[in-house]
């Protein structure tokens, strides 16, 4: 699936301006609703190019922020994961790197951004700071679940 970059991202080294159309293959398909969500790519059909994309659609674009894409090897399969993060995550992470471990998993606790989760499980060897990483994230993920649960059980069964 081809892309038009929204906003100035960086994939795998190379950087993307808005317009440009990233090539099949280059965005994870694990990463590209995300990407999407975060208004950074949209979808064009195969074939189709930037000059058949409206350009009305581009000029009222928010403006471009920053995103850095990081390889991170996964855990369970060991293939590279890209992970995009903003400068403002990264700093969050060597903020937390850089803290004893107890003050580090007490620090981790608060965090709810799970990229930040992400970089800081692949990037610092100490077995404390990752568990309160992983268990971080199983929270996050408990408590999207729960969420959904409560909307998905507030509909009516009752088909009288």
């Amino acid at each position: 699936m081809q892309y038009l970059c929204k906003k100035q991202l960086c994939i795998g080294g190379t950087t993307y301006d808005k317009g440009d159309v990233i090539p099949d293959g280059v965005v994870f398909p694990e990463r590209a609703s995300r990407l999407k969500m975060s208004n950074y790519i949209a979808e064009i059909g195969e074939g189709a190019s930037a000059e058949l994309v409206p350009q009305a659609s581009l000029e009222f674009a928010e403006p471009e922020e920053l995103v850095v894409s990081i390889d991170v090897e996964e855990t369970v399969s060991g293939e590279k994961v890209a992970i995009l993060a903003t400068p403002e995550e990264i700093q969050q992470v060597f903020a937390i790197m850089q803290m004893n471990a107890e003050d580090g998993v007490k620090a981790i606790c608060d965090v709810e951004d799970e990229n930040v989760l992400i970089l800081i499980h692949a990037s610092d060897s100490r077995t404390t700071i990752k568990k309160a990483a992983e268990k971080q994230a199983g929270t996050l993920t408990t408590v999207k679940d729960d969420s959904n649960e409560a909307v998905n059980g507030n509909q009516s069964t009752d088909n009288k």
